[in-house]
Parts: structure tokens; sequence; C-alpha cells
């Protein structure tokens, strides 16, 4: 584990640590806010706001883990400053490595933990939790997508590929929101369904399985190519 965690910050030092909690405080006084006026009651224009917003967090919260694995892939380039320091350090491919498989633990994390507390406040304002489901597979498949175009030299093809898949997710997120007062709405599909929605999150789970371990065997293999 300690090998895991020097390896990580070989990379990226303290920094992200602080900014990460920086960050989830932010996210859990932004779900708070939101939860108060639904725990009181609260009706009409603004409840349809808070709900609409509410299972759009369950979608973008997994979003929060793309920075450090896009981030992390940007020292494999040549072109990036510091690339040539990294790749003096004895058994780099090892550090990359580690740091590739700390980075993604620390991505689930990021995504369990606030889909956890999300999961939390859609049960105490009442709301469907089937929409969870699809926060799951945000995870899997955006951890996927990292990985799988980690490699790739061009920065905005990655940041492609990103935009891409949250346009996707952005909207199925946004068509369950408006379909949320409608009887077979995406949310309550998944709660419907939820031998659907775990073959889904299996079949999510199994692809991002194959992109760590694409990313893990090709390691070695990038980090050589130049020298």
């Amino acid at each position: 584990m300690k090998k895991y965690v020097q390896s990580f910050r070989l990379f990226f030092g303290s920094c992200p640590m602080k900014s990460l909690a920086i960050f989830f405080g932010v996210m859990i006084g932004f779900i708070a806010v939101f939860a108060i006026p639904m725990t009181i009651g609260e009706s009409g224009f603004l409840a349809g706001f808070i709900r609409e917003i509410s299972s759009m967090l369950a979608i973008l919260i997994p979003m929060a883990g793309v920075i450090f694995l896009n981030s992390l892939y940007t020292y494999i380039n040549p072109a990036t400053p510091g690339y040539k320091h990294f790749a003096s350090v004895p058994d780099i491919a090892g550090h990359f490595r580690r740091a590739i498989v700390s980075t993604n633990v620390l991505f689930l994390l990021i995504g369990a933990v606030l889909l956890g507390i999300t999961a939390v406040v859609y049960s105490l304002l009442g709301l469907d939790c089937g929409i969870i489901f699809s926060g799951i597979i945000v995870l899997f498949v955006d951890s996927a997508v990292c990985n799988f175009v980690g490699y790739l030299k061009s920065t905005s093809a990655r940041m492609l590929a990103a935009i891409i898949t949250l346009c996707i997710f952005g909207f199925i997120s946004g068509f369950s929101a408006g379909a949320s007062e409608e009887e077979g709405s995406l949310a309550n599909l998944i709660a419907e369904h939820l031998t659907a929605a775990v073959i889904l999150t299996v079949i999510a789970a199994a692809v991002y399985t194959a992109s760590l371990i694409y990313t893990l065997k090709a390691c070695e293999r990038k980090w050589g190519r130049d020298k």
C-alpha cells in the first residue's frame, strides 16, 4: 500500500488531496442546500427544480474523478513538461502502473462516497433511488473511457472522448429528470427492472475491468517506446 501511495504522490504530490477535501465539502454543502427545502415540504416550481437537479447529480458526480486520470495520463506524453524528469526515475513504468491503480481506486472511492451520500438524500426526499444505478454505470464507463484513451498523445482527443461520454449520459439524465413525473420514466424503469439494471451494471464493470487490464499491460511498453 505504501508503494502505491508513494507512486501516486510522485505524479500528483499532496495538492490534489487538499483540493479533493475542498471538493467534498462543496458537494456535501451543495446536496444539503437542495435537500433542506424538500425535507420541509417545499412544493411547486422550486420542488420540481430541486428534483431535476437531484436526478442530474447521480449522473454528474462520477465525473469528479475524471480529472485525476486525465492528468495522470498526460505525464506519459513526451510533449508534457516534466516528462524527461519522470522518464529518468528508476522503475518509472512500475511507478506509473501503481499510480494508475491508486488513481483508479481513488476515482471509484470518490464516486462511491458521493453516490452513497446522494442515495441517502434521495431517501430523505422520497425520490426514486433507481437512478443511482445510472450513476454507478457512469462511474465505471467514465473511468473505462479514461483508461482506454489515456495513451493517446492528443489531449484534444482525450477531452473529446470525455465530452462525448458526458453528453451521452447528460442526455440520459436530462431525459430521466424531464420524465420524472411520468409513469415509465427512466428512474422508475430502473427501479422496476432491477435485474436489467444489475446486468447493465455488471457489463459496465466488465468494460472497466478490461480497460484496467489493458492500461496496466500497455504501461511498460508505452514508457519505453521513446527511449
